[in-house]
């Protein structure tokens, strides 16, 4: 049976720079725990950092700015901190399920769902 870093990995396989946040980090291992069961989630972890990105620290100043597009923009708090982040490191381009960031004229949201690699495969 594949890992779940030797599916990750097969993802790889993508020719783009990709970054996460530290917050985007902590939000899947606490997703896969409360909301999957996954009582142990360094698994998942480690398949996610096994690709090459760039993982951003998220620091003091990215969350004011977080809570200035909360204001401005009506979304959630963590929202604003993906929003933030993205666009302090020049990421316009976010890959996420949530459609509350379609709110946001700042980004483009991309659904994994309908995101296609390169050579056009799902």
């Amino acid at each position: 049976m594949e890992t779940d870093v030797e599916k990750f990995q097969k993802t790889s396989k993508l020719r783009r720079k990709a970054c996460a946040s530290t917050q985007v980090l902590s939000e899947v291992t606490g997703v896969s725990y409360s909301q999957y069961g996954v009582k142990d989630t360094i698994p998942h972890l480690n398949a996610i950092l096994s690709y090459p990105i760039e993982v951003y620290v998220v620091r003091s100043d990215t969350v004011r700015t977080a809570a200035e597009y909360a204001r401005d923009y009506g979304i959630l708090p963590y929202d604003d901190i993906h929003i933030a982040s993205a666009i302090e490191h020049d990421a316009q381009n976010t890959l996420s399920a949530d459609q509350d960031l379609d709110k946001i004229d700042l980004i483009i949201r991309i659904d994994p769902l309908e995101y296609k690699r390169e050579n056009n495969q799902r």
